[in-house]
């Protein structure tokens, strides 16, 4: 909070009460640390009503949020301008470029609240905090599920939103913090220069099991799912969602085909086979622009011991294949680490369950389990939540 300009502002519900507020906040002017009328704060982010000098509420806040969300999702401020007279003038009377504009893949149900939250009249833009949290939270379902016909897909739907709150969505939309998180950007954020790289695109494509062990079938999805979560936090990387590359399945795929629909450069693939108490993982990155293979690996990791399959992929995928990629190695890894087998096992395999409301209470199943074992396991956590569709009312939430 910035208590520089913080002010208390009493309720009033009436007509009278407006009339008297007005009088007593203009016989208190003098005593008040920042004036009425004037117009203070963060220039890119204040509100028409800020920027003329008229009382303010709780509805001002959110008009800032909604220049966050903007500026979150396109990389650019919706008002600019070489002065703060500029500004002014485009905060007041100049509306925005419509962010889908700047950012094609950008989901409409949030392009929706994007909008509306910066809406000049502050009778039209969103009256409470709680409205845009459950706008977030229906656009991240909607996003999330129902929209494809196969199993693969629905599965896969259900997989990549666990993982969206730590791509550049992710991180962006936590609701608990709504109003907190916009004043004190406002006073500190690093806005990226509009000269910045492009992000390379990459797809992380579902795996073949080579073998006949249909109980392996999770992996499919699981393993991507690890492999694309450690890209992700590559800042030089844009990695495509599940949802989507979940379809480019098969051992007869055509990937320069699949790399010219998705838009990528790199697609990463490959194989497992499970013999034994073995379990080899084949990885291999294709550069679909000139059809050759950057790098490929094999890892042979005892069947029971999924954790110890884990760090070893993270660890070439972070150590081999950033490098090939022409990314440095000095990405994190910023997740938690699993610390028993069972929990994480049963972690990985509540990806193969789809996302509909039956299989769905198994999933929820599965992963209380999981997490029973392992508390401290921030993934399973998420997954619970995302199942739950809401943080649920269990004690141990």
């Amino acid at each position: 909070m910035d208590f520089g300009l913080a002010k208390i502002a009493a309720p009033v519900t009436s007509a009278s009460e407006v009339a008297a507020e007005e009088t007593r906040s203009a016989a208190k002017e003098e005593e008040d640390l920042t004036s009425p009328g004037a117009a203070l704060g963060t220039v890119a982010y204040m509100s028409p009503e800020q920027v003329l000098g008229k009382s303010l509420d709780a509805r001002t806040d959110l008009f800032s949020f909604g220049v966050l969300l903007y500026e979150m999702s396109t990389g650019c401020f919706p008002f600019k301008g070489d002065t703060t007279g500029a500004i002014f003038e485009g905060i007041v009377h100049r509306s925005p470029a419509p962010p889908v504009r700047l950012n094609p893949e950008l989901p409409a149900e949030l392009e929706h609240i994007i909008t509306k939250a910066p809406e000049k009249d502050k009778d039209v833009r969103y009256q409470h905090a709680s409205d845009i949290k459950a706008d977030l939270i229906r656009a991240r379902r909607d996003s999330a599920s129902g929209r494809v016909a196969t199993a693969d897909v629905e599965v896969a739907s259900k997989w990549s939103a666990r993982r969206r709150k730590r791509t550049a969505w992710v991180g962006g939309f936590v609701v608990a913090t709504i109003v907190a998180a916009t004043l004190w950007y406002g006073k500190n954020r690093t806005v990226a220069p509009a000269s910045a790289a492009t992000p390379t695109a990459i797809a992380v494509l579902p795996f073949q099991n080579a073998g006949s062990e249909k109980q392996a079938d999770f992996l499919r999805l699981a393993l991507p799912d690890e492999i694309a979560t450690t890209l992700s936090y590559a800042h030089s990387l844009s990695i495509r969602p599940l949802a989507m590359s979940s379809k480019y399945a098969g051992s007869d795929l055509d990937l320069q085909k699949a790399g010219r629909e998705m838009r990528v450069a790199n697609i990463v693939t490959g194989h497992y086979l499970k013999e034994g108490d073995q379990l080899q993982v084949t990885l291999e990155a294709v550069d679909v622009e000139n059809n050759r293979t950057v790098w490929v690996e094999t890892l042979s990791v005892p069947s029971s011991d999924m954790i110890s399959m884990r760090e070893k992929i993270t660890s070439r995928v972070r150590q081999a294949l950033l490098p090939a990629l022409g990314v440095g190695k000095t990405a994190a890894e910023g997740a938690t680490r699993p610390k028993n087998e069972e929990a994480y096992d049963l972690y990985l395999r509540s990806a193969g369950v789809p996302h509909d409301p039956a299989p769905n209470k198994e999933a929820i199943a599965i992963l209380e389990r999981s997490v029973g074992l392992d508390r401290s396991y921030a993934p399973a956590w998420e997954a619970f939540w995302i199942n739950c569709d809401g943080p649920p009312d269990s004690p141990n939430w």
